[in-house]
């Protein structure tokens, strides 16, 4: 295949990959792929995403487990894809996560059997706090 013909294959696909081809291997200007970037909340891979969050805001039944379809998880793919900071959908869970996880120490855990925080995890929090834009006072 030609490298014309695999960018428009790509360009075939779901808005998560539409925008980042536009961004990453056509090198068009923000203007023209967060367009693309947008409907990433509406069609495809993201909107099917979004609509698996239930009434209590939680993806997959809980906060970090079970593993790949938790909040935690969905919230990181989504982020990956390109879901746009403020979402509603992705605040609301961002605000389970913190407001669950929340420890004495100032990090995130959600094991029930610690009073501390465990390091990967509020790393990867803190990423979907920032990224999503939580408003909240704790997060810088």
């Amino acid at each position: 295949m030609q490298e014309q013909e695999i960018i428009a294959w790509l360009m075939e696909g779901d808005p998560a990959v539409r925008w980042q081809v536009q961004r990453d291997l056509l090198g068009k200007p923000a203007s023209v792929y967060q367009v693309e970037r947008a409907k990433v909340a509406h069609h495809g891979l993201g909107a099917n995403l979004l609509e698996f969050q239930d009434p209590g805001g939680t993806w997959g039944g809980g906060l970090y487990s079970p593993k790949w379809i938790s909040t935690t998880y969905t919230l990181l793919t989504l982020r990956r894809i390109g879901l746009e900071p403020k979402h509603p959908r992705a605040l609301r869970g961002c605000g389970l996560l913190l407001h669950h996880g929340f420890m004495p120490d100032g990090g995130i855990n959600f094991a029930a059997s610690y009073n501390h925080a465990e390091t990967c995890i509020t790393g990867m929090v803190l990423s979907l706090l920032a990224h999503f834009r939580y408003p909240d006072a704790r997060i810088p």
